[in-house]
């Protein structure tokens, strides 16, 4: 009898990843925990919430990690004036409690957040289950 692979098995469509943080740290984190993903590719970094619009528009990447606490814009502001036009998935990150972030998640009509503690247990296994659920760019 065959085994089923797992899903964190399977090969990935390339995926286009936009991170959306202020702090470099958790940029230069989510890059290092990326770097030896097949399939999931960074196609750019994003300050504030101009630069975030800015470059969503201009990359139309497949998954967008969106720091909840973003300057200028915020990023639900981000999602309110994109989330019609754009066709990416929506990754919320905070520092936020989880209880708050998952029920700012839902209000926004989200499906996927993290809390910013998680990032690195949670983060790539996220990122491939949206991966697998959606078409993802040939890069």
């Amino acid at each position: 009898m065959s085994r089923i692979p797992d899903a964190r098995e399977l090969p990935l469509q390339p995926c286009r990843i936009l991170i959306a943080d202020d702090s470099k740290l958790v940029r230069s984190i989510v890059g290092k925990l990326m770097q030896s993903e097949l399939g999931l590719d960074i196609c750019g970094e994003a300050v504030d919430g101009p630069d975030a619009i800015a470059k969503i528009k201009s990359l139309q990447p497949d998954i967008v990690l969106l720091d909840l606490s973003l300057p200028s814009i915020t990023g639900l502001g981000v999602v309110d004036l994109l989330k019609d036009e754009a066709s990416c998935s929506w990754v919320l990150m905070s520092e936020q409690d989880s209880g708050v972030l998952e029920t700012l998640t839902v209000r926004a009509g989200l499906r996927y957040c993290i809390p910013k503690l998680d990032l690195a247990t949670l983060l790539i296994p996220l990122l491939r289950q949206i991966a697998q659920e959606r078409p993802c760019s040939i890069a």
